[in-house]
């Protein structure tokens, strides 16, 4: 091959680099009210508004409309949460029907989907917004409407932008997952994050041990392989952005600034989520969410709260995905086991010779 057919060969076909230049504009205008928000004086709703962009999206990628109903169901689920704040067993209780609904999913490719519906959730349970700048001394009722709005508007932004933009790009193939490891599936993640979204209501209120049971959700998957590859993924992606998100809240503690940060961050996020390793993207999620969602004064405690959570929640999937493969091939085992050869039949005492008494 000459060297011009091979330059020719090895050069990016001009319709993969129109599309690919195509989906960060449209990407980059899907954050532009994060990103405008941020630099505002409401700049603590920036991550609500963040809330509502990744279910819309990834619902889109399952089939546009599902874009629509990926920001309705998120901002509802959102404002049931916040309303339920107050009463962890009823908090836990909307969690595992939700997860059932993500386990149901499955079948259809669209698990993450949903899983990412219900990780804002976990936040309106156990730390609803406050929006002192937005709604201040405001009660229950009023914080809840305002919250949803912020949700809402990311998710139905997203869609409008997915549907009316992104028409021209072929979307990647849906993922479908067997009903039987879906049914698997449901059992293992009603329970746990029912459990996790209990425990950081009974005892952690306020505070940001949601990523326990968020984590749950965005790790646990319907193949154990890919819950692995998850685990492991976040887990090291959430120790690396941490400790980077501790070094920025030291040298830059300007809580606008961090905020504004964060959100260009969450843009690199997304854009890492359509190519590249889990690591790579669990890293700029965990240095965006951090810097987001905590100011100078709290942002080394979000860290630290975000590490911890997120390292006991993927521990306690692979221990329990661990535990549950090791039963089914012991079972799987046992029933292709071969039975026990039977022991030989008696024989029947035989006549004495003639002449012998």
């Amino acid at each position: 091959m000459s060297a011009p057919a091979a330059e020719a060969s090895s050069a990016p076909h001009p319709s993969r680099a129109r599309q690919t230049t195509q989906l960060l504009v449209v990407l980059l205008l899907m954050f532009a009210p994060v990103l405008v928000v941020a630099a505002s004086p409401w700049s603590q709703a920036a991550s609500l508004l963040f809330l509502g962009l990744p279910p819309a999206l990834l619902g889109y990628l399952t089939g546009p409309r599902f874009a629509w109903w990926g920001a309705l169901i998120t901002a509802a689920a959102f404002a049931a949460g916040m309303l339920l704040s107050p009463w962890p067993l009823a908090g836990a209780a909307l969690v595992a029907v939700l997860s059932l609904g993500v386990a149901a999913c499955a079948p259809g490719g669209r698990a993450a989907a949903a899983a990412s519906a219900v990780v804002p959730v976990t936040l309106a349970l156990v730390a609803p917004p406050t929006l002192e700048a937005v709604a201040p001394d405001a009660g229950l009722a009023l914080r809840t409407t305002a919250a949803t709005a912020f949700v809402l508007v990311g998710g139905l932004w997203v869609a409008a932008v997915a549907t009316g933009l992104l028409r021209s790009v072929p979307l990647p193939p849906v993922q479908r997952e067997d009903p039987a490891d879906a049914r698997v599936f449901a059992a293992l993640l009603c329970p746990l994050t029912a459990a996790a979204t209990f425990v950081a209501m009974r005892w952690f209120p306020g505070s940001h041990a949601w990523w326990l049971p968020a984590t749950i959700l965005l790790v646990l998957h319907p193949t154990g392989e890919a819950t692995r590859r998850r685990a492991v993924g976040r887990t090291v992606g959430t120790v690396v952005g941490g400790a980077i998100a501790a070094i920025v809240v030291i040298l830059l503690p300007e809580p606008r600034l961090l905020v504004l940060l964060g959100a260009l961050l969450a843009l690199a996020a997304a854009v890492a989520s359509t190519s590249g390793p889990y690591t790579r993207y669990a890293a700029l999620l965990t240095l965006a969410v951090i810097l987001m969602t905590g100011d100078a004064g709290t942002a080394l405690a979000t860290d630290a709260t975000r590490i911890v959570t997120t390292v006991v929640g993927a521990g306690v999937v692979l221990l329990v995905v661990g535990a549950g493969r090791w039963v089914l091939d012991r079972r799987t085992l046992t029933r292709r086991r071969p039975p026990a050869p039977l022991p030989p039949a008696a024989e029947p005492p035989r006549d004495p010779p003639p002449g012998r008494p």
